[in-house]
């Protein structure tokens, strides 16, 4: 589309209005990019989660405690999400 009558016309983009910025799709990438890994995976983090993890599960495996399977549960949970 051109905007102008003269020589100075403007050409503006026909994907420019509300059109384009209700569309579902552009906004779902933005919201996949805050869920993503990222590259390089640090993994020296990673294994120290991994200990962590496995520690608590075992001094929840030893002592009974169904506050810690809650807590392991819920960090599973939240790293599978």
């Amino acid at each position: 589309m051109v905007v102008g009558a003269d020589a100075t016309a403007v050409a503006v983009p026909a994907t420019i209005g509300p059109a384009r910025a209700r569309h579902p799709v552009a906004n779902l990438d933005k919201v996949s990019r805050l869920f993503t890994f990222p590259n390089p995976v640090n993994e020296h983090a990673a294994r120290w989660v991994a200990t962590g993890v496995v520690l608590e599960s075992l001094v929840a495996v030893a002592t009974g405690s169904t506050v810690l399977f809650g807590l392991v549960f819920i960090g599973f949970a939240l790293r599978v999400a």
